[in-house]
């Protein structure tokens, strides 16, 4: 797991859209910003229950940044199925160069960043097998169903509320055992 503070810098939403798959440096240092956690790919689930079990609210969130970096960590993976879940306390805040979070989120969702991710991901094969990404918000104690951001990258369908531990849990596992039921439908190669 990678934690960090996130460094606040010009976004450029067009070069952000071009380079999404290359991953960049964080400063782990004094920046302003939010506290951030990475989960690496994993079939352990203790590992997942542990990292979110240290997790802690802190302030300055960025979604689309988690989202990216979702899909840079997704696009190293082995499965023909990509599961990106993004847990989130609040929306998009903080300021990046004059701008709000929530203006850079809504500026990329207009470039369809998230289309990028999903058709750069749904592009790669495993074993033959085309892979099928797919995006997921969970607001956890936050109303993410209203966020209009949100509902545009991930989906309706794809954005879910938590308002304590165990709905985070059961969300979590029904998004794993529903990509799970996908692998097991796959067309032979």
């Amino acid at each position: 797991m990678t934690t960090g503070k996130l460094f606040r810098k010009k976004v450029d939403i067009s070069q952000t859209k071009e380079n999404i798959f290359i991953e960049k440096s964080c400063a782990n240092g004094s920046g302003s910003g939010g506290d951030f956690h990475t989960i690496n790919l994993t079939e352990v689930m203790n590992d997942i229950s542990d990292a979110i079990t240290g997790m802690s609210a802190n302030s300055g969130t960025a979604i689309y940044e988690g989202i990216i970096r979702g899909a840079q960590i997704v696009s190293k993976g082995k499965n023909a199925r990509r599961l990106i879940i993004i847990l989130s306390d609040g929306d998009d805040s903080g300021d990046v160069y004059n701008k709000t979070a929530d203006w850079v989120h809504e500026e990329l969702n207009g470039v369809d960043y998230c289309g990028e991710i999903r058709t750069t991901l749904d592009t790669q094969e495993v074993d033959g097998i085309p892979v099928q990404s797919t995006i997921a918000v969970v607001g956890v104690d936050y109303n993410a169903t209203s966020n209009p951001n949100l509902q545009t990258c991930a989906g309706k369908g794809n954005v879910f509320d938590a308002r304590n531990a165990d709905e985070l849990y059961d969300i979590i596992i029904g998004l794993i055992a529903e990509e799970i039921g996908h692998l097991h439908t796959l067309p032979d190669a």
